[in-house]
């Protein structure tokens, strides 16, 4: 970044910029060739441990949006189920894509919850942060527009009385999603660089990948 390579930017086909940043002050300042087989693990470790205390912190977050959406006793016992899970115990302790798109991915959604049930312009902020950070970290979190959407539809055939009234609502809601997509464009725009001189790279980052189209 220093040197304003911006393309040199793309280290991974996920893209995986998120635990890059999460590990990447420790990784790059310790040469993993200075370390021998007994002590090779304390260069792992410390590689680990910041996307521990990432996820660590994103459940604060979730067990507070729960709370927020449900009641604290749904909050507390969803939050220690997630907690608990092996798979996120284990893809939290390891340098991957994967390592932080359950929290963030888990965090936009709650987010988006949280929206429609209370309004409030610091959801769709939240919300949008937390897209933007789950699709810096790997591609694939981009079928949550998809959900969005639904949930919006849903959301305003439940809570209208009428044609007119649903027309405004789904308007609403609309917007809204288009707001929260803004806010992760912006986000994806801050922290990856190589998107400054690849307009179809921040497309696809921000929206529409080939590596989903599987999915």
């Amino acid at each position: 970044i220093g040197s304003g390579n911006w393309s040199q930017t793309v280290i991974n086909d996920k893209p995986g910029i998120v635990p890059a940043y999460l590990s990447g002050f420790f990784v790059s300042t310790h040469n993993i060739s200075d370390y021998n087989y007994e002590t090779v693990e304390n260069y792992y470790f410390w590689a680990r441990f910041p996307i521990v205390i990432f996820n660590a912190l994103m459940l604060i977050i979730i067990y507070l949006l729960l709370r927020n959406v449900f009641n604290n006793f749904i909050a507390f016992a969803s939050t220690l189920g997630i907690s608990l899970s092996p798979t996120v115990v284990g893809y939290s302790q390891v340098v991957n894509p994967d390592a932080v798109l359950w929290s963030l991915s888990f965090i936009a959604i709650l987010g988006y919850f949280s929206l429609l049930k209370h309004g409030g312009r610091r959801f769709i902020f939240l919300a949008g942060i937390a897209l933007g950070l789950a699709s810096l970290s790997k591609y694939s979190c981009e079928f949550i527009y998809c959900f969005l959407f639904i949930f919006a539809l849903f959301h305003s055939i439940s809570t209208c009385k009428d044609g007119g009234e649903l027309k405004t609502m789904l308007r609403k809601n609309y917007l809204d999603i288009v707001k929260i997509w803004l806010t992760a464009l912006i986000t994806i725009l801050l922290l990856y660089p190589a998107t400054w001189t690849s307009g179809s790279l921040l497309f696809e980052t921000a929206f529409w990948h080939h590596l989903s189209r599987p999915l």
